[in-house]
């Protein structure tokens, strides 16, 4: 067969419909944090997402002991305004050469028959990696994305301590211990970084390769040079030092800002509107003095953002060894009360009823260690964008985004999204610093 029609594409186009279908516009996986955040779809105003917000209710009110007629007082109108959004373009890109593709159509050629058999073995993989991988950078970007500033606004993690030397060969690195995501960085192998100093806004070297989690009771990751010819180590020589924060490669100046970001901004100007006297758009921040999350402490906090008519519940989470210190103290308050049989001890998820409505307790894997969010349903948080992860190319054309490459013996498929998190009401969620569990990954 020639490599003419080995790249023709209509075929295993309508094969790829047929196995893949979910694919294309995968749903958000369960417990992921764009499974909290309802999608919306809008169109953008220039380079931004335009979105309305109410930050005052009306108090045009008139009081009057008369019983004839009297005069209303002047209106005086809610308060409602504009928020402007950076959405994050984020495109993930799978190649497959040709020998992949006509090796995973089974012993029928597809031309006489239209075998459905196809992406199976490696291509089959490759494709869920791809969808898996999608669904990982977006709930980064959702969670952490840096934002479009000049200064990163949040981060991956950040450097405790590191081998000595540059980073022209394998180095390890140990991160601090309320930076560290412990189901991100098994998934990161071979992932690119950008890593800038302290100041968030110094480049200490882009394209910093990473190779793996040497130990993962240790708050340590493998990085080095990248071996990625088409994006090399942008500064081989430089050494890493305490404090430099991580980044996803290319992300920071190309970010929507994350969901992080937006909790910890208390003044100056968030999505550019000026919150410093507007509580509605910002987050009420809790600090747990370096202990573990309790039930004492999650009641007081739901307490205190009932005050600001947060009275619908929500979901607060954490990380796995948080969760664990949190359980581990609710079943030493609680009687095992069950008739005999097969016990079925332990927790998966802990709900808690608060003046602030049912606070539901459950483990996301992509929670710093040292912090914890809640997201209450009354804030109206959502995702804002022109499409959700999605392999659907632009104005209706076939499924797949299987095209042949121009330049390699291969084919390819890319999936994209474009959306930004935004919260109407900041101010009926929470986010928690400083949480120290005894179950957490050491750092040294």
């Amino acid at each position: 067969m020639t490599p003419a029609a080995m790249l023709s594409t209509s075929k295993l186009n309508s094969n790829y419909r047929i196995k893949y279908g979910p694919w294309i516009d995968a749903l958000p996986e369960i417990n992921t944090l764009a499974s909290k955040l309802p999608f919306k779809q809008q169109g953008k105003l220039g380079e931004r997402y335009r979105v309305p917000f109410l930050s005052g209710i009306e108090h045009g009110h008139t009081a009057s002991r008369s019983g004839g007629l009297f005069t209303f007082r002047p209106a005086i109108g809610a308060e409602s305004g504009f928020a402007e959004l950076d959405g994050s373009t984020i495109v993930m890109r799978s190649q497959f050469s040709w020998d992949e593709i006509y090796a995973s159509l089974g012993e029928n050629d597809l031309e006489a028959t239209g075998n459905s058999r196809a992406y199976q073995d490696i291509m089959s993989l490759k494709l869920k990696a791809q969808g898996l991988g999608a669904s990982l950078y977006r709930d980064i970007a959702l969670a952490y994305g840096p934002g479009a500033g000049a200064v990163a606004a949040a981060n991956i993690g950040v450097v405790k301590t590191t081998s000595a030397g540059d980073l022209s060969i394998v180095r390890n690195v140990f991160l601090t211990k309320a930076s560290w995501i412990r189901g991100l960085w098994p998934t990161m192998r071979n992932a690119l970084v950008d890593i800038y100093q302290s100041d968030g806004s110094t480049i200490r070297s882009t394209n910093v390769q990473i190779y793996g989690v040497p130990n993962q009771n240790k708050t340590q990751i493998a990085i080095g040079p990248s071996t990625n010819t088409d994006a090399p180590t942008g500064t081989p020589a430089a050494v890493v030092a305490a404090n430099d924060i991580i980044v996803p490669a290319g992300w920071k100046g190309n970010s929507c800002i994350g969901l992080e970001a937006v909790m910890l901004t208390q003044t100056g100007t968030l999505w550019e509107v000026d919150i410093s006297q507007i509580s509605q758009m910002r987050t009420l921040s809790f600090d747990a003095l370096n202990g573990p999350l309790t039930r004492k402490l999650i009641r007081e906090w739901g307490a205190m953002i009932a005050d600001n008519k947060s009275k619908m519940g929500g979901d607060l989470m954490c990380c796995g060894s948080a969760f664990a210190a949190l359980a581990e103290e609710y079943s030493g308050v609680n009687r095992d009360l069950s008739q005999g049989g097969v016990k079925k001890q332990g927790e998966s998820s802990l709900v808690f009823e608060t003046p602030a409505g049912d606070i539901n307790v459950q483990v996301w894997d992509l929670a710093k260690q040292g912090e914890v969010i809640y997201l209450a349903k009354s804030s109206r948080a959502y995702r804002v964008g022109t499409t959700d992860n999605t392999m659907r190319p632009i104005k209706g054309l076939n499924e797949g985004f299987l095209t042949p490459l121009t330049d390699k013996s291969g084919c390819q498929t890319l999936s994209f999204s474009n959306q930004a998190p935004f919260c109407d009401q900041n101010w009926h969620n929470f986010i928690v610093r400083n949480v120290v569990s005894p179950g957490d990954v050491a750092d040294v």
